[in-house]
């Protein structure tokens, strides 16, 4: 038995994350919405889907919409 040979824990991708109101950091810690707005609550802040979940749904990114240039 060799008990020195267990590995790191495994990271976990936690479904929100809280962008802070003045540092816009993102700490992505929350399992729930409601985790993540309670620690939001008299702080400032927004709660979002994890980015590095992959779901492009809920990127940050967006395409605008293209303007159709008037015709003189």
């Amino acid at each position: 038995m060799n008990a020195g040979a267990a590995g790191p824990a495994a990271a976990k991708d936690h479904e929100y994350c809280r962008k802070d109101a003045v540092s816009y950091m993102l700490s992505c810690g929350f399992d729930t919405l409601a985790q993540c707005q309670d620690m939001s609550s008299g702080r400032g802040g927004d709660c979002v889907r994890n980015p590095s979940l992959g779901d492009a749904a809920n990127a940050y990114g967006y395409a605008p919409i293209a303007r159709q240039h008037r015709q003189k």
